[in-house]
């Protein structure tokens, strides 16, 4: 998919100096990893705790565990989780490794920029100016630093995205590897599969209208009546998603009903239907659709739609999709949006913002020169960027590189043409005076870092010598809940033990007594400490009665506590004196039951084999 290394040669002395910052900054991290865990409530340990999880699950032989976690419900897909989860199972777990998806993705990054940037130009001098722009400057960009050596997810994004994009623009396009790399990506994160997807539709809709035009003509409407389920089950997809958007639960008759339930079991039905429909009328539909269309459907729209019948994960995506994935974002305007991304851009991603104002400029003169596909997903990245409910800087990482490239683009067509070894060093003097410029002041918020708070392995040393065994922990924390916890304790034991810790509002009440009361956890650790700020749905920092809940049990004594000055918390360790009152709970799931039924029925009817010739339709 690259141009002809006589051609692209230029385009290596930036890619190395390229790689060369991101290893050093790896390196820098490898001196001091507890530099990074600086936040109780970030992300990045619940990304960790996954793959830790993962990880031991494959070290000690559990399937059981193994699936379990792929499949729980979360918002984000397990892709990083699992690569990360199966390397630590060959090297062992450790926090250390917690970046090693983010430094790969900055890696890949740069070398996709410089090929997307090779086949853009037919110049090679002109490649070489663009591309090693390009890289130069995502490559010194302080906040993509940041976010390259993280434990998030946006840098292993925008190297998948930019690889689909790649893909995608190569000619002839490779079907079976672009399906497979939209898989990918959506099993990494939903919104970056969702503004590619876009991206290419967009960018081939001049292609896509006359096909579908046909693949109508293929249906039997004579036979409509047998498409029933189909539509009903779609009717009640899309009631469910509006639902969701409004309220996680109904009560109907005083019956509690979950959206997320009826957009499960309607998602289930319509896969089915549509398969029955496939197997029915799959003759015309072969003819209808052609080979990179089929390719399409097979390896990517058939995994990807099974991959949501999971329990959770279709109403993960719904919520993505909701204007009410707002987080802890006030509400806000367009022009609100738009001046708050441009700071970030100006004075986070950009090392000074004269910089972020050229790259603009040249990215938009660029958009004139570059693939269609590129110049769509830059625009729907940027627009979902300003339209998202919830403003957070770091969602730049993903379309950045892209228009990165675009002004690349823009500024090697205003240049003049230069001798190839001039247009190979010119890119590296740029990268070099790049870094000499002053951090910017955005550079750590733009990235969620915290460069001045304590730093959370300093809480977890006051536990160290915590006996963790088998039976797990019962965690309660004054700050609510938090993966830390997770992923350092199993960690200790390189074992799955059970982390147990009580609903964040709930502690004093009830729930709190309960989980108390029949927990089988032989250890207790209470961690009494200030949150650091405000979470998503509260008013204030959390400042929950931990001494009060256990003052009110005796199930449960005090063996160890010691206190963790930087951090202004007590730490302290209990024993069980007994076993439980009662067992916890059993979670019913049937309607995670039949969604399974509805996805191995599924897949059966579209692997059963086909009569030869298939079913004729009117139109056959």
């Amino acid at each position: 998919m690259m141009a002809p290394l006589p051609r692209s040669w230029p385009l290596v002395p930036i890619v190395v100096l390229g790689l060369g910052l991101v290893m050093a900054a790896a390196v820098g991290h490898v001196a001091d990893p507890g530099a990074l865990w600086r936040d109780p409530y970030h992300d990045r340990h619940s990304h960790l705790a996954s793959a830790m999880t993962l990880s031991l699950a494959l070290r000690l032989g559990d399937p059981v565990a193994f699936v379990l976690e792929l499949a729980r419900p979360t918002v984000w897909p397990p892709l990083q989780a699992l690569a990360l989860g199966a390397w630590m199972a060959v090297v062992g777990p450790g926090a250390s490794w917690a970046i090693l998806p983010s430094v790969l993705g900055w890696a890949v990054t740069l070398v996709t920029l410089a090929m997307l940037a090779a086949r853009s130009c037919a110049d090679p001098s002109r490649a070489a100016l663009a591309g090693g722009l390009a890289v130069a400057l995502a490559a010194t960009s302080p906040a993509m630093a940041r976010l390259g050596t993280d434990a998030m997810m946006e840098l292993p994004g925008a190297a998948l995205t930019l690889l689909v994009l790649c893909a995608a623009t190569a000619r002839p396009v490779p079907w079976r590897w672009l399906a497979v790399l939209l898989t990918l990506l959506a099993l990494h994160k939903y919104n970056y599969w969702i503004m590619a997807v876009a991206a290419l539709l967009l960018a081939a809709t001049p292609q896509i209208l006359p096909w579908a035009r046909q693949l109508l003509r293929a249906v039997d409407r004579r036979r409509a009546t047998e498409d029933a389920p189909l539509r009903l089950a779609a009717l009640a997809l899309a009631v469910a998603a509006l639902g969701l958007s409004v309220d996680p639960a109904w009560r109907v008759g005083g019956v509690l009903v979950l959206p997320a339930h009826v957009a499960v079991l309607a998602w289930g039905i319509a896969l089915l239907a549509a398969a029955r429909a496939w197997r029915r009328r799959g003759a015309a539909f072969d003819v209808a659709l052609g080979d990179p269309a089929r390719i399409l459907l097979a390896w990517h729209a058939w995994p990807v739609a099974l991959w949501l019948l999971v329990p959770g994960k279709l109403p993960a995506l719904l919520g993505f999709l909701s204007p009410g994935h707002a987080g802890a974002t006030a509400p806000h305007g367009l022009i609100d949006a738009i001046a708050f991304h441009w700071q970030g851009f100006a004075q986070g991603f950009s090392p000074h913002p004269a910089i972020a104002a050229a790259v603009l400029v040249f990215a938009v003169l660029g958009a004139r020169r570059a693939p269609l596909a590129l110049v769509s997903f830059a625009a729907i990245g940027v627009l979902a960027l300003v339209l998202h409910p919830q403003l957070q800087w770091r969602f730049q990482a993903t379309v950045l590189p892209v228009v990165w490239l675009l002004a690349g683009l823009g500024a090697a067509a205003l240049l003049p043409r230069m001798a190839p070894a001039v247009a190979a060093a010119l890119p590296c003097l740029v990268a070099l005076l790049l870094v000499a410029l002053p951090t910017p002041p955005l550079a750590d918020a733009a990235a969620i870092r915290r460069p001045d708070a304590p730093r959370d392995l300093d809480l977890v040393a006051a536990w160290d010598d915590m006996p963790v065994a088998a039976g797990g922990v019962l965690v309660l924390a004054s700050i609510g809940r938090s993966d830390l916890f997770d992923w350092t304790l199993r960690l200790r034991c390189r074992c799955l033990a059970p982390v147990e810790q009580p609903p964040w509002l709930e502690f004093g009440d009830a729930p709190a007594h309960i989980a108390i009361g029949s927990s089988a956890a032989p250890v207790l650790l209470a961690v009494t400490m200030p949150a650091p700020y405000a979470v998503a749905g509260r008013d204030a920092p959390a400042d929950l009665p931990v001494a009060a809940v256990l003052a009110a049990q005796s199930r449960y004594v005090e063996a160890v506590a010691r206190e963790a000055p930087l951090h202004d918390a007590r730490v302290a360790w209990w024993r069980a004196t007994r076993p439980p009152a009662a067992p916890p709970p059993r979670r019913r799931g049937l309607i995670e039951l039949a969604a399974a039924l509805l996805g191995l029925a599924t897949i059966a009817t579209l692997a059963w084999p086909r009569r030869a010739g298939g079913t004729p339709c009117a139109s056959a």
